[in-house]
């Protein structure tokens, strides 16, 4: 079979004689079943005779492909074309197929490749080149690990294995001695076990690349790093997430109080007046100082403020307040609606119904209650 590309056809393909070099993409021709070349019926009825083929041949007749097998815009003879591609040229090789089928660019025909044999484009999960790894001790990103070897250049007591190399148990040994070598034992089984503790807690919570997270606690806030000093000899039995989780409540637990204490203080030297009261200051939620005022709220909170048209800062503000109104004696409590403006008396009780659903407000309080509180 003879295949060429017509440009006048969309560089579509066409079929020709193998004597004659006519085209018989639209008519029938015959294949020699031992030769495997097609010929047009002008060149049969002759008994033309090529190379090695001769006319006593057997044939079967062939009919055109246009029509399409599986998938659409594929028709039967580019499907052919493909497979044989494949074969000659090698999977990968898209270039050279694409022009073995002519009007098929590289990318279609790798598609087309990974539809029928239903693989997934690895294209989409290679991401961002990953610097070449350096098994070097002294490297200061890594911390003495040894990546390609992945062990570190000392473990946890370097020393422990001199008391025990030599150790040895025989039938003379005394009573005595034979309980000082199980203790030598029982202690190097110890030391084991913290090895495994230590290799856990610096491979599982990321705490390989110093510079990385030398980099974090000097993004931290004053307060952050000191609330992170405090809470990190929890990462030995804590995962990476509740670590998170916990040291993000506790930050936000923080800075609650100390925006309570600051509402508190005029109030316990006597003032009552609003322009005693200290200017509101914009208290950012983020651990890292992030301008982000969506920061720490949950994938329900972000849900809820685009159903109900919410920005996420007024949102804030009428969480902080119905929080404060909890602790604010009952004659002291101002009323919700005067605090935050520009949202209607539906959204607020939709808002404090989820609230009260969470737990952040006592639930044997009425909705109307929190919104017009008696004095």
């Amino acid at each position: 079979m003879v295949i060429t590309h017509s440009r006048s056809q969309g560089n579509a393909c066409l079929i020709r004689c193998d004597g004659c070099l006519m085209e018989i993409t639209s008519i029938l021709w015959l294949q020699c079943s031992i030769c495997h070349i097609d010929i047009c019926p002008l060149c049969f009825s002759q008994k033309v005779q090529i190379s090695t083929h001769t006319y006593d041949h057997p044939y079967r007749v062939g009919r055109s492909l246009p029509f399409e097998a599986d998938f659409p815009g594929w028709p039967m003879l580019e499907e052919i074309l493909f497979v044989d591609g494949l074969i000659l040229h090698g999977i990968g090789n898209w270039q050279e197929i694409s022009r073995a089928i002519g009007r098929k660019t590289e990318e279609s025909i790798q598609e087309h490749f990974l539809e029928v044999f239903s693989l997934q484009d690895s294209r989409k999960l290679e991401g961002l080149p990953s610097e070449t790894l350096q098994s070097n001790p002294l490297s200061r990103e890594i911390s003495g690990y040894m990546p390609l070897r992945g062990d570190f250049e000392l473990e946890y007591e370097n020393d422990a294995e001199t008391t025990v190399k030599e150790l040895s148990f025989s039938k003379t040994d005394t009573q005595l001695e034979k309980e000082m070598k199980d203790a030598l034992l029982d202690s190097y089984r110890l030391v084991l076990l913290k090895r495994r503790l230590f290799r856990h807690l610096v491979l599982e919570q990321g705490l390989l690349s110093a510079k990385k997270l030398m980099d974090t606690e000097k993004g931290l806030c004053s307060g952050g790093k000191s609330l992170f000093l405090r809470v990190k000899p929890l990462l030995k039995i804590l995962s990476k997430k509740e670590f998170i989780q916990l040291l993000s409540g506790l930050f936000l637990e923080m800075l609650l109080r100390k925006k309570i204490k600051a509402l508190h203080s005029p109030r316990a030297e006597g003032s009552t007046r609003k322009a005693d009261l200290p200017p509101a200051k914009r208290q950012n939620a983020s651990f890292q100082e992030d301008d982000n005022p969506n920061f720490h709220l949950s994938a329900n909170e972000h849900s809820l403020c685009k159903a109900l048209s919410v920005p996420y800062h007024a949102y804030t503000a009428l969480k902080e307040t119905v929080v404060l109104n909890q602790l604010t004696p009952e004659n002291e409590r101002r009323p919700i609606t005067r605090t935050v403006q520009g949202l209607d008396e539906q959204k607020l009780s939709i808002l404090i119904d989820f609230f009260m659903h969470n737990g952040w407000i006592d639930p044997g309080k009425a909705a109307p209650s929190l919104l017009y509180p008696e004095h």
